[in-house]
């Protein structure tokens, strides 16, 4: 299989040496889990189910790959290899300036002082974008250990994705032991995360990111571990760091909702049920506040700094609206050329039902797209059906009834709009509400069982 090269003019084709590192990867992977998994099992039962939600993960890592070289014809996957592997090049080459390479600004200058015919060039088109080259800069680290391998890192960086996907099943078992199976299947075997989150991309990252902060915080809130705060905040600042150098709106979205997780312990200890119950909107909102102007005092001047962040939602919903090369599988928004904030109110609720409920099963016009579909379509059954049962109250409280759905409805919702509102083309749409999906299944998984055995319930 062969891809064109658009930037050094020779293809790139996956070669059985190519090959030959992927199988050696994936035995390592497996010898790695099986040896973690029964050295967990006494400890953590759980893990018996480790290896085997794993293995479903590198068969998404192999669809993901192939998929690109053949469907796409390569992609951004493999732009972000090349860039991965100049990048990987470097530290052979010289170590110092890989570490200066990893950590410094990118420049022109650089871009050809540094590189030269032993290193090769990252793309043009990767290099330029501060986001797209961090995802170079984060793989190269994955390539130093698996190199000359677009399959094998790919692997890699699939398996990353799901040990992190894995605690996040382990939080949401430890919080609500009665639907353990439930959640395995909720969490570990998402069709779409399996599929989109498995390979060299911003999505993967981001989903790690993602899982790893909310199950440290879990950890951290937790009365049964020990409060070690200094490496709690490290390895939130770690996976926060992350997450913004590769997509900052996701940090940007998660903040609030994990913000409130985090004062709803406080507000818990709370005795009065009246002041608690009235407390919690406010604290929400507090939040969302605090979130935004930390957000504005450390945006710097970017693409992604306040003053810019609307401007830039409203060119990206334009272009993914009107942009024929993008071709018609997309949704039908209105163009914003004048953002007040009436223009801007009125597109919410359709942009958050986009980023929650669509692409539709008729919408639908490719194989991955369908996949996406039909989980939409099961989605927005069990929604309604949550929603006639407990009714809106009922469902806002339940919501506000543990601090680790409040968190992943925040989340889901104010991501879901980010993501509806600036685009609107299901190809892309599919993959940016991956790292909210997760939370978004295992809360209907949860609203259902506690629909069909209320009494029986007892949350921690």
């Amino acid at each position: 299989m062969r891809i064109n090269s658009i930037y050094t003019g020779y293809q790139f084709y996956i070669s059985m040496s190519d090959v030959a590192i992927a199988v050696v990867t994936v035995l390592v992977i497996l010898v790695f889990a099986f040896f973690r998994s029964n050295s967990r099992l006494n400890k953590q039962p759980l893990y018996k189910y480790y290896l085997r939600g794993l293995l479903f993960k590198l068969f998404g890592s192999l669809a993901f790959a192939l998929y690109y070289a053949n469907y796409l014809d390569g992609g951004d996957t493999v732009s972000y290899w090349y860039g991965a592997e100049a990048i990987k090049n470097l530290f052979y080459q010289n170590p110092l300036l890989y570490f200066q390479e990893l950590f410094g600004e990118t420049n022109w200058t650089d871009y050809f002082n540094i590189y030269n015919e032993n290193t090769g060039w990252p793309p043009s088109s990767i290099y330029r974008s501060a986001r797209h080259f961090n995802t170079c800069r984060i793989t190269s680290v994955v390539a130093i250990i698996v190199p000359f391998s677009f399959l094998g890192q790919t692997f890699a960086m699939g398996f990353l994705a799901y040990h992190a996907t894995f605690k996040l099943y382990l939080t949401f078992v430890r919080n609500f032991p009665h639907i353990e199976k439930q959640l395995r299947l909720g969490i570990l075997y998402v069709p779409s995360v399996l599929f989109w989150c498995s390979g060299i991309m911003k999505d993967t990252i981001v989903l790690m990111g993602v899982c790893n902060i909310v199950y440290e915080t879990d950890q951290f809130l937790s009365r049964t571990e020990s409060k070690k705060r200094l490496r709690f905040f490290i390895r939130i600042i770690f996976w926060g760091w992350l997450i913004f150098l590769v997509k900052p709106y996701v940090v940007i979205s998660m903040m609030p909702a994990w913000l409130a997780w985090m004062n709803y312990e406080t507000i818990k200890r709370i005795q009065s049920p009246v002041l608690k119950y009235y407390l919690l909107p406010f604290v929400v909102i507090g939040t969302f506040s605090l979130a935004f102007y930390l957000y504005v005092n450390s945006s710097g001047k970017g693409e992604f700094a306040a003053d810019n962040i609307l401007e830039k939602a409203l060119v990206s919903r334009k272009d993914f609206a009107t942009n024929v090369t993008y071709g018609k599988n997309r949704a039908k928004v209105e163009v914003i050329d004048n953002p007040t904030s009436d223009n801007i109110l009125r597109a919410v609720p359709e942009s958050i039902i986009m980023g929650l409920f669509r692409p539709f099963i008729w919408e639908a016009r490719s194989p991955a797209i369908f996949i996406s579909a039909l989980e939409n379509f099961f989605l927005l059954i069990y929604f309604i059906l949550a929603l006639v049962k407990l009714k809106l109250i009922g469902l806002i409280s339940f919501i506000r009834s543990h601090p680790l759905l409040l968190f992943s409805v925040l989340f889901s919702i104010v991501l879901a709009f980010v993501v509806g509102f600036t685009t609107p083309l299901f190809g892309a749409m599919v993959r940016f509400r991956t790292p909210f999906l997760p939370f978004w299944v295992a809360f209907m998984i949860i609203a259902i069982y506690h629909i069909r055995s209320l009494p029986k319930i007892q949350y921690k």
